[in-house]
Protein backbone atom coordinates (compact mmCIF):
# COMPACT_ATOMS: atom_id res chain seq x y z
CA UNK A 1 0.00 0.00 0.00
CA UNK A 2 1.83 3.09 -1.24
CA UNK A 3 1.74 6.53 0.36
CA UNK A 4 -0.56 8.98 -1.41
CA UNK A 5 -1.21 12.71 -1.41
CA UNK A 6 -4.86 13.76 -1.37
CA UNK A 7 -5.49 17.44 -2.05
CA UNK A 8 -8.99 18.86 -1.49
CA UNK A 9 -9.39 22.01 -3.61
CA UNK A 10 -12.34 23.96 -2.22
CA UNK A 11 -11.94 26.69 -4.86
CA UNK A 12 -14.04 29.81 -4.17
CA UNK A 13 -16.39 28.11 -1.72
CA UNK A 14 -17.21 27.97 2.00
CA UNK A 15 -17.61 30.46 4.81
CA UNK A 16 -15.98 29.98 8.22
CA UNK A 17 -19.10 28.19 9.49
CA UNK A 18 -19.13 25.91 6.44
CA UNK A 19 -15.47 25.06 7.02
CA UNK A 20 -16.09 24.31 10.71
CA UNK A 21 -18.93 21.92 9.86
CA UNK A 22 -16.79 20.18 7.23
CA UNK A 23 -13.87 19.76 9.62
CA UNK A 24 -16.09 18.46 12.41
CA UNK A 25 -17.61 15.79 10.16
CA UNK A 26 -14.43 14.70 8.39
CA UNK A 27 -12.13 14.77 11.43
CA UNK A 28 -14.06 12.12 13.38
CA UNK A 29 -13.29 9.55 10.68
CA UNK A 30 -10.31 7.22 10.82
CA UNK A 31 -8.39 7.08 7.56
CA UNK A 32 -5.43 4.97 6.38
CA UNK A 33 -2.13 6.29 7.70
CA UNK A 34 -0.57 6.19 4.24
CA UNK A 35 -2.72 9.15 3.12
CA UNK A 36 -1.41 12.71 3.43
CA UNK A 37 -4.51 14.91 3.30
CA UNK A 38 -4.21 18.59 2.40
CA UNK A 39 -7.02 21.17 2.36
CA UNK A 40 -6.51 23.83 -0.30
CA UNK A 41 -8.64 26.60 1.16
CA UNK A 42 -9.50 30.18 0.18
CA UNK A 43 -7.26 32.85 1.73
CA UNK A 44 -10.11 33.89 4.05
CA UNK A 45 -10.09 30.48 5.76
CA UNK A 46 -6.38 29.70 6.06
CA UNK A 47 -6.00 31.13 9.56
CA UNK A 48 -9.15 29.45 10.90
CA UNK A 49 -8.40 26.03 9.40
CA UNK A 50 -4.77 26.09 10.50
CA UNK A 51 -5.78 27.00 14.06
CA UNK A 52 -8.56 24.38 14.14
CA UNK A 53 -6.18 21.64 13.02
CA UNK A 54 -3.59 22.57 15.65
CA UNK A 55 -6.13 22.90 18.49
CA UNK A 56 -7.65 19.51 17.70
CA UNK A 57 -4.40 17.73 16.77
CA UNK A 58 -5.81 16.64 13.41
CA UNK A 59 -3.77 14.73 10.84
CA UNK A 60 -4.58 17.28 8.15
CA UNK A 61 -2.43 19.85 6.37
CA UNK A 62 -3.21 23.21 4.81
CA UNK A 63 -2.46 24.80 1.46
CA UNK A 64 -3.46 27.96 -0.36
CA UNK A 65 -5.02 27.99 -3.82
CA UNK A 66 -2.68 30.66 -5.16
CA UNK A 67 -0.04 33.20 -4.18
CA UNK A 68 1.14 36.52 -5.56
CA UNK A 69 4.02 36.64 -8.06
CA UNK A 70 5.30 39.58 -5.96
CA UNK A 71 6.74 39.75 -2.47
CA UNK A 72 5.07 41.94 0.15
CA UNK A 73 4.72 45.56 -0.92
CA UNK A 74 2.49 47.97 -2.85
CA UNK A 75 0.40 45.29 -4.58
CA UNK A 76 -3.19 45.96 -3.53
CA UNK A 77 -5.33 42.84 -3.37
CA UNK A 78 -2.41 40.42 -3.59
CA UNK A 79 -1.43 37.86 -0.93
CA UNK A 80 2.28 37.11 -0.77
CA UNK A 81 3.93 33.75 -0.20
CA UNK A 82 5.38 34.91 3.11
CA UNK A 83 1.88 35.83 4.33
CA UNK A 84 0.52 32.44 3.27
CA UNK A 85 3.43 30.62 4.93
CA UNK A 86 2.12 31.68 8.37
CA UNK A 87 -0.80 29.28 7.91
CA UNK A 88 0.04 26.79 5.15
CA UNK A 89 2.64 24.32 3.91
CA UNK A 90 1.59 24.18 0.26
CA UNK A 91 0.38 26.50 -2.47
CA UNK A 92 -1.46 25.51 -5.61
CA UNK A 93 -0.01 27.39 -8.59
CA UNK A 94 -1.13 27.65 -12.21
CA UNK A 95 -4.48 25.90 -11.89
CA UNK A 96 -6.28 25.69 -15.23
CA UNK A 97 -8.91 28.11 -13.96
CA UNK A 98 -6.20 30.66 -13.15
CA UNK A 99 -4.65 30.20 -16.58
CA UNK A 100 -7.95 30.54 -18.46
CA UNK A 101 -9.88 33.03 -16.32
CA UNK A 102 -6.99 35.31 -15.34
CA UNK A 103 -4.60 34.85 -18.24
CA UNK A 104 -1.72 33.49 -16.16
CA UNK A 105 1.31 32.78 -18.34
CA UNK A 106 4.09 30.26 -17.82
CA UNK A 107 6.34 33.18 -16.90
CA UNK A 108 4.00 34.39 -14.15
CA UNK A 109 3.63 30.86 -12.83
CA UNK A 110 7.41 30.52 -12.71
CA UNK A 111 7.60 33.71 -10.63
CA UNK A 112 5.01 32.29 -8.22
CA UNK A 113 6.96 29.05 -7.92
CA UNK A 114 10.08 31.03 -7.03
CA UNK A 115 8.17 33.06 -4.43
CA UNK A 116 6.77 29.89 -2.90
CA UNK A 117 10.17 28.22 -2.70
CA UNK A 118 11.88 31.27 -1.20
CA UNK A 119 9.20 31.41 1.52
CA UNK A 120 9.33 27.70 2.36
CA UNK A 121 6.06 26.73 0.71
CA UNK A 122 5.82 23.58 -1.41
CA UNK A 123 4.46 24.56 -4.84
CA UNK A 124 1.82 22.31 -6.40
CA UNK A 125 2.05 23.30 -10.06
CA UNK A 126 -0.84 22.41 -12.37
CA UNK A 127 -0.18 21.50 -16.00
CA UNK A 128 -2.12 20.01 -18.89
CA UNK A 129 0.72 19.97 -21.45
CA UNK A 130 4.36 18.90 -21.26
CA UNK A 131 5.44 22.26 -22.70
CA UNK A 132 4.24 23.93 -19.50
CA UNK A 133 7.13 22.24 -17.66
CA UNK A 134 9.86 23.95 -19.65
CA UNK A 135 10.38 26.91 -17.33
CA UNK A 136 10.42 24.84 -14.13
CA UNK A 137 13.82 23.17 -14.36
CA UNK A 138 14.53 19.49 -13.78
CA UNK A 139 15.18 19.06 -10.06
CA UNK A 140 13.03 21.08 -7.66
CA UNK A 141 11.07 20.39 -4.49
CA UNK A 142 7.70 20.79 -6.15
CA UNK A 143 4.63 18.68 -6.89
CA UNK A 144 3.14 18.52 -10.38
CA UNK A 145 -0.63 18.20 -10.75
CA UNK A 146 -1.65 16.81 -14.12
CA UNK A 147 -5.03 18.19 -15.21
CA UNK A 148 -6.15 16.57 -18.48
CA UNK A 149 -7.86 19.26 -20.60
CA UNK A 150 -11.07 17.30 -21.16
CA UNK A 151 -11.61 16.62 -17.45
CA UNK A 152 -11.09 20.12 -16.08
CA UNK A 153 -14.06 21.36 -14.02
CA UNK A 154 -16.18 18.38 -15.05
CA UNK A 155 -16.87 16.71 -11.73
CA UNK A 156 -20.56 16.28 -12.44
CA UNK A 157 -22.36 12.99 -13.17
CA UNK A 158 -21.35 13.07 -16.86
CA UNK A 159 -17.62 13.32 -16.18
CA UNK A 160 -15.70 10.25 -17.33
CA UNK A 161 -12.25 9.33 -16.01
CA UNK A 162 -9.31 9.32 -18.39
CA UNK A 163 -7.88 6.00 -19.51
CA UNK A 164 -5.46 4.94 -16.73
CA UNK A 165 -2.90 3.73 -19.30
CA UNK A 166 -2.86 7.19 -20.90
CA UNK A 167 -2.49 8.81 -17.49
CA UNK A 168 0.45 6.55 -16.66
CA UNK A 169 2.10 7.32 -20.00
CA UNK A 170 1.70 11.08 -19.59
CA UNK A 171 2.89 11.06 -15.98
CA UNK A 172 5.97 9.07 -17.01
CA UNK A 173 6.77 11.78 -19.56
CA UNK A 174 6.46 14.37 -16.79
CA UNK A 175 8.87 12.47 -14.56
CA UNK A 176 11.37 12.20 -17.40
CA UNK A 177 11.36 16.01 -17.55
CA UNK A 178 11.32 16.85 -13.86
CA UNK A 179 12.13 14.89 -10.71
CA UNK A 180 9.03 15.45 -8.62
CA UNK A 181 5.92 13.82 -7.30
CA UNK A 182 2.99 13.87 -9.71
CA UNK A 183 -0.68 13.88 -8.74
CA UNK A 184 -3.71 13.47 -10.98
CA UNK A 185 -6.51 16.02 -11.09
CA UNK A 186 -9.30 15.03 -13.43
CA UNK A 187 -12.83 14.32 -12.18
CA UNK A 188 -11.65 12.27 -9.20
CA UNK A 189 -14.42 10.65 -7.17
CA UNK A 190 -15.08 7.72 -4.83
CA UNK A 191 -15.60 5.36 -7.77
CA UNK A 192 -12.29 5.97 -9.57
CA UNK A 193 -9.91 7.05 -6.77
CA UNK A 194 -8.52 3.56 -6.18
CA UNK A 195 -7.94 3.01 -9.88
CA UNK A 196 -5.91 6.20 -10.23
CA UNK A 197 -3.86 5.63 -7.10
CA UNK A 198 -3.00 2.14 -8.34
CA UNK A 199 -1.23 3.62 -11.38
CA UNK A 200 2.50 3.15 -10.84
CA UNK A 201 3.57 6.71 -11.62
CA UNK A 202 0.78 8.56 -9.80
CA UNK A 203 1.61 9.83 -6.30
CA UNK A 204 -1.81 11.19 -5.38
CA UNK A 205 -4.84 13.12 -6.57
CA UNK A 206 -6.26 16.63 -6.68
CA UNK A 207 -9.97 16.53 -5.81
CA UNK A 208 -12.18 19.45 -6.81
CA UNK A 209 -15.96 19.56 -6.51
CA UNK A 210 -16.18 16.17 -4.81
CA UNK A 211 -14.20 17.52 -1.85
CA UNK A 212 -16.79 20.14 -0.92
CA UNK A 213 -19.41 17.88 0.63
CA UNK A 214 -17.98 16.07 3.70
CA UNK A 215 -19.49 12.65 3.05
CA UNK A 216 -18.40 12.71 -0.59
CA UNK A 217 -14.82 13.41 0.46
CA UNK A 218 -14.98 10.82 3.24
CA UNK A 219 -16.03 8.20 0.68
CA UNK A 220 -13.08 9.15 -1.53
CA UNK A 221 -10.65 8.70 1.37
CA UNK A 222 -12.20 5.39 2.43
CA UNK A 223 -12.00 4.04 -1.12
CA UNK A 224 -8.41 5.20 -1.62
CA UNK A 225 -6.98 1.85 -0.51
Amino acid sequence: MKDALIFANWKSNKTKNDAKNWLEEVSVQIFPQNLEIVILAPFTLLDFISSYIKMNSLLLKVGAQDISPFESGPYTGEVSASQVKEFAEFSLIGHSERRSNFGESNEMIQKKVERAESSGLIPVVCISRISQLESLGSNRDIIIAYEPPFAISTSGPDASPENPDLVSEFVQKIKEKIQSKVIYGGSVDAQNIKEYLSIENVDGVLVGGKSLEPQSFINILKNAV
